[in-house]
């Protein structure tokens, strides 16, 4: 039987690491169905199974209960992160810095409180790399090497006029992709992702979407674009103004 190495590193595949992480999935104490059935795997070494723990269960934290999550979401905020803050009270200063509680009416004209802050971008950013090398593993069945990471938190609206720009062409770019469910089970209303093909330069696209309401969205790109001796660095790293046009629209980025 043929062992296969982690998805990560050339260490031996020993377990099986979840894509996105388990916690992310309420258990079945707290919600009547088991969402935590047909849940996307990949071969993982013991290290880079066990030594994200404490960043899955930040990410899970930090996104539960965002403003346009659905139900599921909400869920998983009041229970289990509940419980976690209980415990560690100390932890949501490290989630979101400077945090003051407002009112906030919703579609439905319900007053609830929310939470605002300034979130640790880098820590979220580091809590999704392992996800993006996850899926690509699963998608593409090799390991991602020599690839750059650029990140896009659809749920923000980005004071980076161009960076706003991308953003929205991103998401009217990923409407004329189909969703992909089926790749991670049956339980889309937690987590479902979606890709673009590689284009002409190599840059692969991901949408992630989380409970529904919480979208990021991630460029990964080939090892040429790191330098800016090139033109296609040059262009990608911004000092080059461009303008991206999806049918009658345009986006200056």
């Amino acid at each position: 039987m043929k062992v296969e190495s982690c998805y990560i590193c050339d260490k031996e595949g020993v377990t099986r690491e979840h894509v996105p992480p388990r916690c992310l999935f309420p258990s079945q104490k707290d919600l009547v169905i088991d969402l935590r059935q047909n849940l996307l795997t990949v071969p993982s070494c013991h290290e880079h199974n066990s030594s994200k723990s404490n960043d899955d269960e930040f990410f899970m934290m930090a996104i539960s209960g965002i403003v346009g999550n659905n139900a599921i979401g909400y869920l998983q905020y009041h229970t289990k992160v509940q419980r976690i803050l209980f415990k560690k009270p100390g932890m949501l200063g490290k989630i979101i810095k400077n945090v003051i509680v407002q009112e906030h009416t919703t579609e439905q004209g319900d007053v609830v409180p929310v939470i605002k802050g300034q979130m640790d971008i880098q820590r979220i950013e580091k809590s999704l790399e392992h996800t993006i090398y996850g899926l690509y593993f699963h998608e593409f069945g090799e390991k991602m090497r020599a690839k750059k990471l650029k990140f896009i938190f659809g749920f923000l609206i980005h004071s980076n006029e161009k960076r706003e720009n991308f953003k929205q062409f991103l998401k009217e770019r990923f409407k004329l992709e189909p969703k992909k469910s089926e790749a991670i089970g049956s339980n889309p209303e937690v987590f479902y992702y979606q890709t673009v093909p590689a284009d002409e330069n190599g840059i692969i696209l991901f949408k992630l979407v989380f409970y529904e309401g919480t979208e990021f969205y991630v460029s990964i790109i080939p090892e040429m674009f790191d330098s800016n001796d090139t033109f296609l660095g040059k262009l990608f790293n911004s000092e080059i103004p461009i303008t991206l046009t999806l049918g009658d629209k345009k986006y200056n980025v």
